[in-house]
């Protein structure tokens, strides 16, 4: 593979019947990126159940991806394909976008260093590779006044109105933060 400066990866489940699930929102910050700058669409590889996209963005070679084997699993197929690619993860700047059931929907939070917890599919991710090596995109999924254990709601459909898609529209412009700027200026904007 050429030279490339950022992998962006986009969390979420591979099943129609889960596409605008609370979930899902990784796939859809992706889409979204994509779709506002006219970046190109993501080709299936089926060898490495992945989607995937090469492209530019601000003179940079950017990878779009989207682990396309069930979120458990992310780790494992994004350790297949960069492998298989010579893809270093430490010579390039990472970008996770993916929900998080913590967080009410609609809000964000830019981490970094910081542990899954207890996404299953960041754990499956941090398996292989450092969390040190992310930039991460966390889109609040949970439900306002809702106790209930994020297995209750986590795939559930997103309704038309729900504030996740008004943050899902400021995923462009983070996006375009995270390549241009330091990541605590980013994180001063947006958290």
């Amino acid at each position: 593979m050429n030279k490339l400066d950022v992998v962006t990866i986009g969390l979420g489940n591979p099943l129609p019947k889960h596409s605008l699930t609370r979930h899902n929102v990784g796939f859809l910050a992706l889409d979204t990126i994509l779709s506002n700058y006219n970046l190109g669409q993501l080709a299936g590889n089926q060898k490495f159940r992945i989607q995937v996209l090469n492209s530019f963005f601000e003179n940079r070679a950017v990878l779009f991806i989207k682990p396309c084997n069930f979120m458990n699993n992310s780790g494992k197929v994004l350790n297949s394909f960069f492998n298989y690619q010579g893809i270093d993860l430490t010579q390039t700047r990472n970008i996770i976008f993916h929900d998080d059931s913590d967080i009410l929907e609609g809000k964000l939070k830019l981490t970094k260093n910081g542990s899954a917890g207890g996404h299953k599919g960041l754990n499956d991710i941090f398996k292989y590779y450092n969390q040190k090596l992310f930039y991460r995109v966390k889109i609040g999924v949970r439900p306002l006044n809702n106790k209930e254990k994020s297995s209750n709601f986590i795939l559930s459909k997103l309704s038309s109105n729900n504030q996740v898609f008004d943050a899902l529209r400021q995923m462009p412009e983070i996006f375009n933060c995270l390549i241009e700027k330091r990541f605590e200026e980013c994180q001063n904007l947006y958290n």
